[in-house]
């Protein structure tokens, strides 16, 4: 009896060393296979490269049918600083260097991306454009790091009509006093109105202070029937996905037989000033009015506000030309950052058609940071 309760005992002790060998093993293979596992997710995450601003955005580029061939170069004037400003028309048309078709290219790509030229600008003009209401623009752009941006716009009485703000995470615009918005049938009486009266330097220098002094929340709590809108934006999203600016000028109009029709490629406006982009990005005059090279002419060089511009002039035709009511033009073109100084329109009878004149035009130089709004409590 004793021998048999003693090879229980000895039976029933390999038993339960033989279960804690195996749970032993199991847990050993366990940490083996975790250890495995967790080094093979290490290896995948250390391949897998990073998603870059570049990558995202040459994605985009690609995926719109843009290939190495249509890729945007620098392009450099090939005209000396001693012939900048000439006087003679007639013989800088004679001139083979400043109509060089490398000059034109320059201009015209500098006008379809004047946001890559600066930092900072603070200007004022005035517009008549060629339907609708004249209005005068006061405004100020900060780019880079910490962008904000915030204009005015009043009508040719001097009085506010809308503003908009940008603060780097929000838009804002406020327009005008809901009941006071009147669209008026005779447009022409009110443009030949405006062109008779052209500008009143006393409201450009009175909107150049409100730039300053009147703030986006005064604005809207002045009249509670303004109309008011506040949205989020994603200024980064909208860097990556420019992808129009990898793009050759000249490629930036395209045949599309699908639609059997051009199609044009603007970049998107990242100060994100819906008016006034008319004067800094003035994407849609370059593409009306330049995009035919034999259609226009560099005449000289001149200044406007101390600034080096471009006197052009041509002529235009088509569907374009019938839009705007214009044929014919003369506009003045910021050598450095492409941005519309001056412009005059004549119809066909030689009358003005469109207008913009500048007062203002200050690029690169400090802004005082409490011009912009605040808009995160607006």
């Amino acid at each position: 009896m004793k021998k048999i309760i003693i090879s229980i005992i000895f039976v029933f002790t390999l038993i339960i060393g033989c279960i804690v060998y195996v749970a032993s093993a199991i847990v050993d293979n366990s940490n083996k296979i975790e250890n495995i596992t967790e080094k093979s997710i290490e290896e995948k995450i250390v391949e897998i490269p990073s998603v870059t601003s570049e990558d995202i955005i040459q994605q985009v580029y690609e995926a719109n049918g843009f290939s190495e061939d249509d890729r945007r170069t620098d392009i450099k004037l090939n005209i000396s600083t001693s012939i900048n400003r000439v006087n003679s028309i007639s013989n800088v048309r004679s001139s083979d260097s400043i109509n060089s078709e490398t000059n034109k290219s320059y201009i015209y790509d500098r006008m379809l991306n004047s946001i890559d030229y600066f930092n900072s600008l603070q200007a004022t003009y005035y517009h008549i454009p060629s339907t609708g209401y004249s209005y005068y623009s006061t405004y100020c752009i900060q780019q880079g790091e910490n962008p904000k941006s915030k204009e005015l716009i009043y009508n040719e009485n001097g009085e506010l009509i809308s503003s908009c703000s940008f603060d780097g995470k929000y838009s804002a615009n406020v327009n005008g006093d809901a009941e006071n918005i009147k669209v008026d049938a005779d447009i022409q009486k009110q443009k030949n109105k405006s062109i008779n009266s052209i500008q009143n330097k006393s409201i450009e220098e009175r909107i150049i202070n409100d730039r300053i002094n009147i703030s986006a929340k005064e604005i809207k709590s002045e009249n509670e029937n303004n109309i008011y809108e506040k949205l989020p934006v994603d200024i980064e999203s909208s860097k990556k996905l420019d992808f129009v600016s990898l793009v050759d000028s000249k490629k930036r109009i395209k045949y599309l037989p699908e639609e059997s029709e051009d199609c044009y490629y603007y970049r998107n406006n990242l100060p994100q000033l819906p008016m006034s982009n008319t004067q800094y990005f003035s994407q849609a005059f370059a593409f009306g009015f330049l995009s035919d090279f034999k259609k226009w002419n560099i005449d000289k060089i001149d200044e406007v506000l101390d600034r080096e511009c471009f006197v052009i002039s041509g002529e235009i035709d088509g569907d374009y030309s019938e839009k705007i009511k214009t044929q014919k033009f003369e506009m003045w073109v910021d050598k450095e950052i492409g941005a519309l100084l001056a412009l005059e329109g004549y119809d066909e009878n030689g009358d003005l058609s469109i207008l913009l004149t500048t007062s203002e035009f200050v690029v690169d130089e400090s802004i005082d940071r409490s011009v912009f709004d605040d808009l995160s409590n607006l």
